[in-house]
């Protein structure tokens, strides 16, 4: 019995020292996944509109490559963000942005972009009430300077810029989000990476941005 014991220690050593790993820790849980709740955005592609879909319906989480969900913000204990992600690698969807020149005469080219679309704190608007919450969209095209860019709309912290309305239904499952250019100022910044500024550091002008989307919960909140 000796025997055997001292042949098992002489094993987990070489194993350990070769890069291997006790089998407790190889068997030691992976940290859980961030909770959200799962959803899906429809734009309503409008004419004029300046965030249209690629046309081929929903932004659907878990389908063709979307992430679409509102995040648990752990500190608070309350759903915040929603954030729709197009994964470059596994996406087959995008977003078309038709071209604008603004009153200063800076202007970018009709594009489409996987990219992201962002509402801060979007979850925290009270069901069956209307708020303002920042937006921002990050975009990817070589006409920008490093291929990037970002749209923000936030009045509180983004001078000259004003922030997306978000509705949201009284079943607190369905909100409308979307951005209105006559209000004032009415209008996104677009800013650029640029070298010695800093990321997104230069503004590219500044534009109005009609749109408006539906968001739907379609997993992980109940009665949803």
């Amino acid at each position: 019995m000796r025997h055997l014991a001292v042949v098992c220690m002489v094993v987990l050593v070489a194993a350990i020292l070769v890069g291997g790993q006790p089998a407790l820790q190889a068997g030691k849980a992976s940290k859980p996944a961030p909770v959200r709740w799962a959803c899906q955005l429809t734009l309503r592609d409008a004419d004029g509109d300046a965030i249209q879909s690629d046309g081929r319906g929903a932004y659907r989480d878990g389908m063709n490559g979307v992430l679409c969900g509102i995040n648990l913000e752990p500190n608070t204990g309350t759903y915040q963000w929603l954030n729709i992600d197009l994964s470059a690698r596994t996406s087959t969807r995008s977003f078309y942005y038709p071209g604008q020149t603004d009153a200063s005469g800076y202007n970018y080219f009709s594009f489409s972009t996987k990219g992201t679309f962002q509402v801060k704190q979007f979850a925290t608007v009270v069901a069956g009430s209307t708020d303002t919450r920042p937006f921002r969209a990050f975009v990817y095209d070589k006409q920008f300077s490093g291929g990037t860019g970002r749209f923000t709309g936030d009045n509180a912290s983004n001078p000259g810029t004003s922030s997306v309305i978000v509705d949201v239904a009284s079943d607190g499952c369905n909100w409308t989000v979307w951005f209105d250019p006559t209000t004032t100022p009415g209008l996104m910044e677009l800013a650029e990476t640029t070298k010695g500024s800093g990321p997104y550091g230069a503004p590219g002008g500044y534009y109005p941005m009609p749109f408006s989307a539906t968001v739907t919960v379609i997993g992980g909140k109940a009665g949803c």
